[in-house]
């Protein structure tokens, strides 16, 4: 597995360096699921941050601040569905 901050990954032009954080940890989070692993404290950690860079409108932008995208919001929102966070893990917003 890459080490956070890796130079590695899928690009959005719209991040800095071009990165795609979101992509990436949405993509893992599904594995990790997949694999039963999404009690790992990595995993929640991921959620948490994944969670943590919703944008304003409700989706996901490839990263923190970025405008949001369907692909990214998609791959979120699967990422996320299926789980019901822990006490003190932050929740998914929505807008209206």
């Amino acid at each position: 597995m890459m080490e956070r901050g890796s130079r590695c990954g899928f690009g959005n032009q719209h991040a800095n360096d071009e990165q795609n954080p979101v992509y990436g940890t949405a993509r893992v989070l599904a594995a990790w699921r997949a694999a039963g692993l999404e009690n790992d404290t990595s995993a929640v950690r991921g959620r948490e941050w994944l969670a943590g860079v919703q944008n304003s409108d409700g989706g996901w932008g490839g990263d923190a601040d970025t405008p949001s995208s369907v692909e990214e919001t998609a791959l979120a929102v699967e990422a996320l569905l299926d789980r019901v966070p822990r006490e003190g893990e932050r929740n998914v917003a929505r807008t209206d």
